[in-house]
């Protein structure tokens, strides 16, 4: 399991309850559902107090390069078999770009592009780190799905995230 939770972001507002949220996941799916802790990935933007007194609880934070390496490697974890079940969470900002803004001319300029927001972003930067859209998400997706099975539960609770479901 990947599981994610982002409160404080560098450039955006503040969220509150993200963190929280996916740390009573990670509860749930430990305790309740005896999922070893060595198999799920915590991504939080901060480290709640109440984690200190979860055992085997480790954290790595929610930037983009640790979120997509942690679903990259979710196609390529040998501990994860063919039709394991596989759960993806996460909490924290959406964001939502109009295609024109990215493709001035042509069919693809319709639509909209949606994304999910890491702890670290900052797209307007001229090199800034980016969002990651739903279309790389889905990239990542159907890669885990070719080596791992359909058995992929993913839960986005954020704005603009309708288009993750594609």
């Amino acid at each position: 399991a990947v599981v994610i939770g982002i409160d404080d972001y560098v450039k955006e507002e503040k969220l509150r309850g993200c963190v929280s949220d996916a740390t009573s996941v990670y509860r749930y799916l430990n305790t309740n559902m005896r999922v070893d802790a060595s198999h799920i990935q915590l991504l939080l933007s901060t480290t709640p107090q109440s984690l200190n007194h979860t055992p085997g609880a480790v954290h790595s934070a929610a930037t983009r390069a640790n979120i997509v390496d942690s679903l990259i490697g979710l196609s390529t974890d040998d501990a994860i078999g063919k039709d394991d079940n596989i759960l993806i969470f996460f909490s924290g900002h959406g964001a939502v770009y109009e295609c024109k803004d990215f493709y001035p001319t042509g069919p693809a300029r319709r639509g909209t592009i949606e994304a999910l927001c890491p702890t670290d972003r900052d797209p307007a930067a001229p090199n800034g780190i980016p969002d990651i859209s739903d279309r790389e998400l889905a990239t990542i997706v159907a890669e885990i799905c070719r080596t791992k099975g359909h058995h992929i539960t993913i839960i986005l609770d954020c704005c603009h995230a309708s288009g993750a479901a594609r």
